[in-house]
C-alpha cells in the first residue's frame, strides 16, 4: 500500500484498508505493528481517533494469536495516543467481561469478608466487573443492605444520587476502598430477585398460571426479612394483569422498566445497559431499573462508554468498534435493549452471541452483522407471541435507530393498549353471551 494510491480516499477509507491489510498481514504470520502505517501515513497520525482505533486493532490481533499481552507496557509504546489508548483498553477489559469472556479485572470480596464496615454474607448477582452482595451493615445495627462492590471508576453515585423516582433502586452511600481500586455502593435490601433469575424461576408455571406466575414464584424468596406472596393492592403492582396471560404480566413489566427509563430520558441520562440482569423485581416494590455504571448524561464527557455485550444495540456495536462514534449512541438505544428484554422474556430464550472467542471485539462485529439482518419477527411467530405484542418489539429492535419508536413514551402507551386489551377468545365469548342474555330477555 503506497503513501501516493491513499491520496485519492478520505482518511477513514483509508483507515478501514490499512486495517484490512493489518490482519492479512498476521494471517499470514507476519506481525506488522501500527507504528509502521502511523509512520508511512502521516493522515492517520493527524486523526487521533483513527489513530487510537488502528493501534487497538494491533493490540486485538495480538490477542487473537494467543499472545499475553501487557496493557500498561503495550500502551507505553504509543505515547502520543496514551491516555486515549489507555481509556479504550479499559473499556475492552469490561466488555469482554461483561460477555463472559475474561474474569473481573480486580479480586472482589467474597462471603464471609468484611469490606468497610460491611460484612458480607452472600453473592446477590454478578455482573461483568462487580458483584452485589447481601451484606450488614455494622454501623446501622447490622441491618441488611444490598451492597454492590465495583471497579472506582464512572460516576454511578453521582448519578443514582440526583434520581428520584418508584421504579429505580435507590441507593443509601458509596464508600472507597483505594488499595484494592474498588469502591461499594450501598443499597436497600429488599426480598426479590432479579428478572433473569425471576424468568428461570418461572418457565415450569408460564404455561398453566398465565401471569399470575410471574408473582408467584417471588414467594420462593429466601433471606432477611422474606415477604409472602405480593398482593395486587401493593403499590408496587398496581394494574398488574393477574388473571391475564403470561405475555401481558411481561408487558406490564416492561411498561413498568419504560416508566423509570422515560424519567431518566427526561433528564438527559442514557442508560446503556438495560437488560433483565440490571432490573430487580421486588417482592413488594415490582420491578426496579438499577445499575447505572454504564450511564452517560448526554451532555457530560463520556468517561466509561460501554454496555453489556449481548444486549447492545447496533449503534452501540458500531461505537466500541469505532471508539469516536460514542457521541452517535443516544436514547434510542435504550429502547432496543428493552426490546431485547422483551423479546428473552416472551421466548424464553438469551439474545443470539455470537460463537465464543477469545477477542471481544470479534465478538461485536459478529452480533453487529446478525442485528443489521434481524430475524426477530420469524422468531416471534414461530414462538406465538401475540401479533400485537410481536410488532411492538420488531419496531424496538428495528436496526436503525430512527425506525425505532420515537419515544419511550410512545413505546408505553403500545405496552398499555396491549394490555388493556381483551383477547379475541375472551371478546367473542362476551358478545355471544350478551347476544344469549338479550334473547332470553325478549322471551
Amino acid at each position: 500500500m503506497s503513501q501516493t494510491s491513499s491520496l485519492n480516499e478520505s482518511t477513514t477509507d483509508l483507515s478501514y484498508r490499512v486495517k484490512e491489510e493489518l490482519k492479512a498481514q498476521y494471517a499470514r504470520g507476519a506481525r506488522p505493528t501500527a507504528r509502521e502505517y502511523l509512520d508511512r501515513f502521516w493522515r492517520l497520525r493527524a486523526d487521533r481517533d483513527l489513530a487510537v482505533s488502528l493501534i487497538y486493532e494491533e493490540f486485538v490481533l495480538l490477542e487473537e494469536t494467543g499472545a499475553t499481552v501487557d496493557a500498561e507496557e503495550f500502551c507505553r509504546r504509543y505515547p502520543r495516543w496514551r491516555e486515549s489508548l489507555e481509556l479504550q483498553l479499559r473499556i475492552h477489559r469490561e466488555l469482554r467481561a461483561s460477555a463472559g469472556y475474561a474474569p473481573a479485572a480486580r479480586p472482589l470480596p467474597e462471603p464471609g469478608d468484611c469490606f468497610h464496615g460491611f460484612r458480607i454474607e452472600s453473592i446477590l448477582g454478578r455482573g461483568g466487573t462487580a458483584q452485589v452482595y447481601l451484606a450488614y451493615e455494622e454501623a446501622m445495627g447490622g441491618r441488611p443492605v444490598a451492597l454492590k462492590v465495583s471497579p472506582d471508576h464512572g460516576r454511578e453515585p453521582e448519578i443514582i444520587g440526583w434520581l428520584d423516582h418508584p421504579r429505580i433502586m435507590p441507593a443509601f452511600s458509596v464508600c472507597h476502598d483505594p488499595p484494592g481500586g474498588l469502591r461499594g455502593l450501598c443499597m436497600p435490601y429488599r426480598p426479590g430477585v432479579p428478572l433473569d433469575a425471576l424468568v428461570r424461576r418461572i418457565r415450569p408455571l408460564r404455561g398453566s398460571q398465565g401471569a399470575s406466575a410471574l408473582r408467584a414464584v417471588l414467594g420462593a424468596d429466601e433471606g432477611p426479612g422474606q415477604a409472602p406472596v405480593p398482593t395486587p393492592d401493593w403499590p408496587g403492582w398496581l394494574g398488574f394483569p393477574s388473571n391475564g396471560a403470561y405475555e401481558k404480566g411481561v408487558a406490564w413489566i416492561i411498561l413498568a422498566v419504560a416508566q423509570a427509563v422515560h424519567y431518566i430520558h427526561s433528564l438527559g441520562l442514557i442508560h446503556r445497559d438495560i437488560k433483565p440482569g440490571n432490573v430487580y423485581v421486588g417482592v413488594r416494590e415490582g420491578p426496579l431499573l438499577f445499575d447505572f455504571g454504564f450511564a452517560k448524561w448526554q451532555r457530560a464527557p463520556d468517561l466509561v462508554p460501554g454496555g453489556t455485550l449481548a444486549y447492545m444495540a447496533p449503534e452501540q456495536l458500531v461505537a466500541f468498534l469505532e471508539p469516536r462514534r460514542w457521541d452517535e449512541v443516544g436514547s434510542a438505544s435504550d429502547i432496543y435493549s428493552l426490546g431485547l428484554t422483551l423479546v428473552e422474556l416472551l421466548l424464553d430464550q438469551p439474545p443470539d452471541l455470537p460463537r465464543e472467542s477469545s477477542s471481544a471485539t470479534r465478538a461485536a462485529r459478529e452480533l453487529l452483522s446478525m442485528r443489521s439482518r434481524p430475524r426477530w419477527p420469524a422468531r416471534l411467530i414461530s414462538g406465538r407471541a401475540p401479533r400485537a405484542l410481536a410488532k411492538i418489539a420488531t419496531r424496538c429492535l428495528a436496526p436503525s435507530p430512527r425506525a425505532r419508536y420515537d419515544d419511550v413514551r410512545e413505546l408505553a402507551e403500545d405496552l398499555v393498549r396491549f394490555i388493556g386489551a381483551r383477547s379475541a377468545s375472551r371478546s367473542r365469548r362476551a358478545r355471544r353471551q350478551k347476544c344469549f342474555s338479550g334473547r332470553r330477555a325478549s322471551v
